[in-house]
């Protein structure tokens, strides 16, 4: 990492021997090997970021410049080792390790150069990731729909800069507390244990929303399951992601106060085509919104196009869901 490099530069060698040993022996990092990519075999990192390394190492390895989606890779029987126990700084056990979600290590290892080196251009990234640039550029696409980075200018003029949503609040003089935004999300979430008559009261009085069925067993005077079930299906009850990455079940007249707290939705060239198959104030099922692209082997990357854009469009909070009971049927048909 240059960044860690810089820094290191003038420290003398064994005062960072010194930090590795006592970092080593209390299990806050560790070492791995065995991921066929010399940059990053026989290498300290924390815990976590060991998992994340150890998983893009050996993908890079096997040859994940030539992937165009991790979501599709399949990592059964790949593995590496990190060590457990440790002589001084040097292992004397090893371990064997499956991998880690790919797209998931990936993501965080964008999040993580960004958060230790600060502002970098797709072109930058790129060079240091074994990957396309296709998926990188998937993934700051991602993490920009998600509110995590944002793209600027910064340290110079000629390309787009990707930088951390909390860096690009402090380096261009933001003075509000940026940490106000999740303690609001969490007030909405914070529960009291007040009984309610019905769970349709409960949202009413200020609960704004219950992810699961529990939420309610002590709130609810005589609950019982069939309760959750007629609040699913009721006309005025939605379910959506109303709190970002939080899935959750609301009435229609919270709506406007939880996209109060959204930014403006981004879309890509798919959620605008099937954006316009969800009508306003009617329930659509999903085949009318995606049933009329074709289908088949040859248009794989259409329908997962298609998938993807749902996925970003419902993080988004651009529709929410309702659920209707059919008869005979034990799951509920899901209405955009």
């Amino acid at each position: 990492n240059p960044l860690y490099q810089d820094k290191l530069a003038e420290i003398h060698h064994d005062t960072v021997h010194n930090w590795v040993v006592e970092l080593a022996s209390s299990g806050a990092i560790t070492k791995i090997r065995s991921t066929g990519t010399p940059e990053v075999d026989d290498k300290w990192f924390s815990i976590r970021m060991s998992e994340v390394h150890g998983t893009l190492g050996v993908l890079a390895s096997k040859g994940s410049s030539e992937m165009d989606d991790l979501r599709e890779l399949y990592t059964g029987g790949l593995t590496y080792e990190f060590a457990d126990e440790f002589d001084d700084s040097i292992p004397t056990s090893w371990r064997t390790a499956k991998l880690m979600d790919p797209h998931e290590a990936l993501r965080l290892k964008i999040v993580d150069m960004l958060g230790s080196e600060g502002p970098m251009t797709l072109a930058s990234l790129s060079e240091r990731l074994p990957f396309p640039q296709g998926q990188i550029e998937s993934l700051l696409h991602e993490l920009e729909v998600r509110n995590i980075v944002s793209i600027g200018f910064f340290k110079q003029t000629k390309d787009g800069e990707f930088i951390l949503r909390v860096d690009e609040h402090i380096i261009t003089g933001g003075e509000d507390n940026i940490i106000e935004y999740r303690e609001l999300q969490n007030l909405l979430l914070r529960k009291s244990f007040k009984t309610y008559p019905d769970a349709l009261t409960a949202l009413a009085d200020g609960h704004v929303m219950f992810a699961k069925m529990q939420e309610l067993l002590d709130r609810v005077q005589n609950f019982r399951f069939a309760d959750w079930k007629d609040m699913k299906h009721d006309s005025d009850i939605v379910m959506g992601r109303l709190l970002h990455s939080r899935v959750g079940y609301t009435t229609k007249s919270m709506i406007p106060m939880l996209l109060g707290l959204r930014p403006e939705p981004w879309f890509s060239e798919m959620d605008s085509e099937l954006f316009l198959n969800i009508l306003p104030d009617e329930n659509v099922e999903r085949t009318e919104i995606i049933g009329h692209l074709p289908r088949g082997d040859e248009f794989k990357h259409i329908q997962r196009d298609a998938r993807n854009s749902l996925s970003n469009m419902e993080r988004q909070m651009v529709f929410v869901k309702q659920f209707e009971e059919l008869v005979n049927r034990k799951r509920s048909l899901s209405l955009f």
